[in-house]
Order: C-alpha cells, then sequence, then structure tokens
C-alpha cells in the first residue's frame, strides 16, 4: 500500500513538474509577462533586459506603478534595444501610473491600458498609444529626452484622454523634441486619438528650451532639431482641445518640417514662433490644411477666433516694438483643403475678423511660396506680407469661399494678394501668380504695390464668383511691365479687369467686364466672347480679336465708349461690336466684321481682306443728326471690306 502510493506521488511531482515547465517554455516562448504587482513589473523588465529576445509582451493584472528612480524624481519603463508592447488582461482597462515625471528607457506600445502620470519623456524612442488605451498626463508630453540630446523621435498618439488640460500646468501640450536639449535626426508626432488639451498651449515637432513657466528656459543653451521634421494632427476632440500649432518656437530646425493638420480645433498654424532670432527653419516648409479625405462630412478643421495658417512668420510679429523677420530657408508650401473652416460650418460668419492664409507674414523665404488653397472657408489669402522672397509666389484658390461679416456689403474683402503691404513692401525675386478656380472671393491682385516681377499672371477659370474684380497693381497709370491677366474656360461676371499688361480671353471663356481700364494690350481668342457693359474700355496696346468682344456702354459723356491706343486686328471669325463710340488709335486690320453703332475715328491705316463693316441705318433724332454715317479713316484704307447697314437696336 505504501509503495503504491509514494509511487502515485511520484507520479502526481513528475506531471507538475512538467505542467511547469510547459508553462514557463511557453511563457519564454511567446515573450509574455503578466504582473500583478510593482515587483513583478519590475522583475519582468529586468528578466526582459537579460535576455537576447528583442520582442516582448507584458499583460497588467493590475493598475501597476512604473519603477522609480533618480531618487523618486523620476520613474522609468521600458528596456533600450527592445520592443514591449503594454496590454490589460482581456476585457480589462488597467492603469500604468508614472507618479514622478516619467522617462521612457525603450521602444513601446501601449495598447488596451490607460497611461497616466503629469511629464512624460519618449526619450527618443519608438512610442505608440493604440486606440484600444487611454491616456492621462496632467502636464507634458515630449517625444524627447529631459535635458538631453536624442539620435531622433516617433511617437504616435491613437488613445482617447488628456494632456495637459488645464492651464496651470504650462504652456506646452505635446512637443516632438526635447526638453532642455536636442534631437540629432528626425522627429515624427502623429496625434489621431480623442485627446483634451488646454487651449492655446504650444503643439509642435521641436525642441523647447523651458517648459513655458516664467524664467524656466532662462540662460540654457539654443535647441535644435537636426533632420526632418514631421507633425501629424487628427484629433477626435473637437470641442476640448485647441492648440497653437507651430513648425518651431524657439528652435532650430536644420531640415524640412511638415505640419500635416486634418482635423480638430486649432488656435492658428504657423510656420515659425517667437522668439524670432531662434526659430528658424533651414530647409522646407510644408503646412497642410484640412484634408481631402474629409470633404463635405462632419471631420471639420476649425481655425479659431482669428488665428492665421502663416508659412513664415506669425500674427505677433506685426505688434509694435517687433523688429526683424522670421527665416525659412527653403520653399513653402501650403495646402488646405474643404474641411478647413474659419468659421462654424452651415453657418454665416458673424466676425469681421477671421482667420486668414499667409504664404509669408514678416518673414525671409530662401525659396518660393506655392499656396494651394482648395475648398477652403477662410476671410482672404496673401502670398507674402512685409516679406522678402527670394523666389516666386504662387497662389491656387479652387472653389474658395473667402468672406466674413462683411460680406456682400461696401466693407467686403475676400481678398486674394499675391504680395500685400501691411506696412513693409512685401518682395519677390520671381514672378507672382494667383489663380482663381470657380468659388467665391472678392478682390483678386497681383499686389497692392505699384510694381510686381517680370513674368507676373492673374488667372481665372471655371465658373467663379469675383465680387469685387481683378487688379494687376496699385499704379496710377498702365504699364507693359504689369502682370498679363489669362480667362480661360472661364464663364463669369467680373466687375473691374484693370491694371493688366495684356487681357487674354481663351478656351471657350464667356466673360462679361462691368468696367476694364489701365490695360495694355487685349485679345480674344477665336470661340470666346468679352462683354463689357458699364464704362469706357481703355487699351493702352494693341487688340485682337478672333472671338467676339461686344461693348454695349455706349454713355460715356466727352469720351469715346472703346478707346484703343495701339493696333486693332479683327481675324476671320472674329467680331467687334460697339454700341457707343469708337476711337482706334493704332492702325485697323479687319478681317472680320465690326460692328459699329456709334461713331467711330480710326486714326491711321485701314486694311481688310475680305472683311465686313455694319453700321447703322441713319434715323434722325435717334443716333445720328447729321444725316451721314461718321465712320472717319484717317489713314490708307486698302482691301476689300462690305459695308452693310443694319437695325440700330439690332446690329447681327
Amino acid at each position: 500500500m505504501r509503495k503504491h502510493f509514494a509511487k502515485t506521488m511520484l507520479m502526481i511531482l513528475v506531471m507538475l513538474t512538467v505542467l511547469f515547465a510547459s508553462a514557463f517554455s511557453a511563457a519564454a516562448e511567446s515573450n509574455v509577462y503578466e504582473v500583478s504587482t510593482d515587483v513583478e513589473l519590475n522583475t519582468a523588465l529586468q528578466t526582459i533586459a537579460s535576455n537576447t529576445d528583442t520582442e516582448a509582451t507584458i499583460v497588467l493584472k493590475a493598475d501597476l506603478n512604473a519603477p522609480v528612480t533618480g531618487g523618486g524624481y523620476t520613474t522609468t519603463f521600458g528596456v533600450d534595444g527592445k520592443q514591449i508592447t503594454v496590454k490589460s488582461d482581456e476585457g480589462e482597462m488597467k492603469k500604468l501610473s508614472f507618479p514622478s515625471y516619467g522617462v521612457l528607457n525603450g521602444d513601446c506600445t501601449f495598447d488596451n491600458v490607460n497611461v497616466t502620470g503629469s511629464r512624460l519623456f519618449c526619450n527618443g524612442y519608438r512610442t505608440k498609444f493604440t486606440e484600444n488605451g487611454q491616456i492621462h498626463l496632467s502636464e507634458t508630453l515630449y517625444g524627447g529626452g529631459y535635458k538631453t540630446t536624442v539620435n531622433s523621435t516617433y511617437v504616435v498618439i491613437a488613445a482617447s484622454g488628456y494632456i495637459n488640460p488645464s492651464s496651470s500646468s504650462g504652456l506646452h501640450d505635446v512637443i516632438g523634441g526635447s526638453y532642455q536639449g536636442n534631437v540629432d535626426g528626425d522627429t515624427y508626432l502623429e496625434i489621431t486619438g480623442d485627446i483634451k488639451m488646454q487651449g492655446g498651449n504650444h503643439l509642435n515637432p521641436g525642441c523647447m528650451k523651458g517648459d513655458g513657466s516664467s524664467g524656466d528656459g532662462r540662460n540654457v543653451p539654443d535647441v535644435y532639431v537636426g533632420g526632418n521634421a514631421t507633425l501629424i494632427y487628427d484629433n477626435k476632440n473637437s470641442t476640448a482641445a485647441s492648440p497653437a500649432i507651430e513648425g518651431t518656437y524657439g528652435c532650430e530646425m536644420r531640415g524640412d518640417v511638415t505640419l500635416d493638420v486634418r482635423a480638430g480645433s486649432v488656435a492658428g498654424i504657423v510656420g515659425t514662433e517667437e522668439p524670432l532670432e531662434e526659430s528658424i527653419i533651414r530647409g522646407n516648409l510644408h503646412i497642410i490644411a484640412g484634408n481631402p479625405a474629409y470633404e463635405n462630412t462632419d471631420r471639420i478643421l476649425r481655425l479659431g477666433s482669428n488665428w492665421p495658417i502663416v508659412g513664415a512668420g506669425n500674427s505677433f510679429a506685426l505688434y509694435p516694438g517687433i523688429v526683424g523677420n522670421y527665416t525659412v530657408g527653403g520653399n513653402i508650401t501650403i495646402d488646405t483643403y474643404e474641411n478647413a473652416w474659419a468659421w462654424d460650418k452651415g453657418t454665416e460668419p458673424t466676425s469681421y475678423d477671421l482667420p486668414e492664409i499667409y504664404g509669408a507674414l514678416r518673414g525671409n523665404v530662401g525659396g518660393n511660396i506655392t499656396i494651394n488653397a482648395n475648398g477652403s472657408h477662410v476671410q482672404n489669402i496673401f502670398g507674402a506680407s512685409d516679406s522678402v522672397v527670394q523666389g516666386s509666389v504662387t497662389v491656387n484658390a479652387t472653389d474658395v469661399e473667402l468672406k466674413n461679416s462683411e460680406y456682400n456689403t461696401e466693407y467686403d474683402e475676400g481678398y486674394i494678394f499675391g504680395l500685400w503691404e501691411r506696412g513693409v513692401p512685401a518682395t519677390a525675386n520671381g514672378p507672382v501668380t494667383v489663380t482663381v478656380n470657380g468659388g467665391d472671393v472678392g478682390l483678386v491682385m497681383a499686389t497692392d504695390q505699384t510694381t510686381v516681377p517680370a513674368g507676373s499672371s492673374i488667372n481665372v477659370t471655371g465658373k467663379p464668383k469675383i465680387r469685387t474684380g481683378i487688379r494687376g497693381t496699385q499704379a496710377s497709370s498702365y504699364s507693359t511691365e504689369f502682370p498679363v491677366a489669362n480667362v480661360y474656360a472661364c464663364e463669369a461676371t467680373i466687375p473691374f479687369i484693370k491694371g493688366m499688361s495684356q487681357v487674354n480671353i481663351t478656351n471657350n471663356s464667356a466673360v462679361t467686364a462691368h468696367i476694364m481700364t489701365s490695360n495694355a494690350g487685349l485679345m480674344v481668342e477665336e470661340g470666346s466672347t468679352l462683354t463689357t457693359d458699364n464704362g469706357q474700355v481703355w487699351i493702352w496696346g494693341d487688340t485682337v480679336i478672333n472671338g467676339t468682344w461686344e461693348q454695349l456702354h455706349s454713355q460715356t459723356t466727352n469720351y469715346n465708349d472703346i478707346f484703343v491706343n495701339g493696333t486693332t486686328q479683327i481675324g476671320s471669325n472674329g467680331h467687334l461690336i460697339n454700341h457707343g463710340t469708337s476711337n482706334l488709335s493704332g492702325a485697323v486690320t479687319n478681317n472680320g466684321v465690326m460692328a459699329l453703332m456709334g461713331s467711330a475715328y480710326l486714326q491711321n491705316d485701314y486694311t481688310a481682306t475680305n472683311g465686313e463693316l455694319r453700321l447703322p441705318t441713319i434715323a434722325p433724332d435717334a443716333n445720328y443728326n447729321t444725316g451721314t454715317i461718321p465712320v472717319q479713316i484717317k489713314g490708307l484704307s486698302t482691301g476689300t471690306t462690305t459695308v452693310n447697314t443694319v437695325d440700330p437696336a439690332d446690329w447681327q
């Protein structure tokens, strides 16, 4: 009997040993460590550090604290050279707390856990907070180190919760780089979760000299990011977070900077914030406001108050006493989309001071500025204001809605300016190009100054609503150095077209311009029509009509309704119809139709190849009281012209 009992106990011990060994082996093979106490968590980290595996998973079976180091001032988590994923026991959400400043010592993925603490420094390690988890930090999260330099940073926050939710916790929400330290390589910061943050606080991919409290950054060496910096902001919490997004706030960015701001609420998006001497971007700057995937949805990028989108510079740069410009050494590109709103979607603006878009505002730009606004809803768009641009300035506005509470009043804005002077002239070495494709805009100008660089143009296409007009410059007289106006594939009524070196109506356009003055040349392509109807038209250069130009205005007192200082050419399919008086100073070539319903004075030679003149039948006391049709050709008349008289009310 005793032998049988002993044999049975031996078998049980063997089985337990096997089971224990199997369980240990399974844990070792999968590198999964289930921990229920702070001691077990610390032991698991030590075990992970000692083995050769590069990946491990820690499962929290209770709310735990990260290990305390540094005399109680910091708590640490992670293992250098290892990727650790932290999860909660199935179906639960456990806390991993950093009671003091938290510092990560390895790559970490926080899955279905609630990370809590005050400040957290990811210390240059790849850190992910997944959409299955939560994060609750009373102060700032830094992608870089605490008073140290790291190689690079990579932080993804897809979790829900809050980071720095109150004004009592410093001026920084999330920072991609280090605190009082540098990043030698790239920084990457992505926020796509549902995160509450203190409005107006800083959010950027750079490094910080201080935490925003009084005097914290004093006597701290300048900081830098040596590589490229990327920030992606797509916050699902659009009501409880409105950070100020910057490319840099007192950090030298030695590479390119990308600010990809897709949705949520923001207190402005700027490339460079104060201090001016330290906030430098050496490379290119790319700002993306909105996202094409969110067009016409409820995923809105709400631009708060009057905080603008600015490439180089910021609105504070205009304050009294501020001297100097902010530097972006490369190109600036700003892309905005339909879900970017300066007022609440579905409403009308209630303020006359709303967010605007600037390529540069008190900036020095080493390359080109390009703004591509696609369906966005803001007050105005300026390529460069009070800035120096070494390259070109391009503004492409497609289906934008530009307005404020003064919409359609005498104080209406909706400006699109290539160069704008608010106190200091804005200059560019390359051409200024403004293109309007559809949309609802006010005044479109290449510049509000008197000159622009050679090769500048204003281009209009689609079916835009242009409420005020288009103008090349603010000069008081015409010049061949003005920009060119290209109106192509366009159906629009434009209140005025002024100050252009050349106006081209092409690609089957049908355009009405109420007023055209101070333009140096005009060309209407075959298949296109131009109608003018509210004043004398002055063309100081040459006019080429291969399509149709009809001047309806016929009431100019002591002036001619059409005045062309240069030559006038009517192509074989061209029609020039003037219901008023004509004064053509240069030579006239008519191979098409000239319908002159009022008196006409051709001061130079007239040449025609199968041309046609349509002149009104004399109606005493109705049109000509002299008894003759007053068409005078002062120069030599040659070629073949058919003259037909028509009803004065119907030139056809």
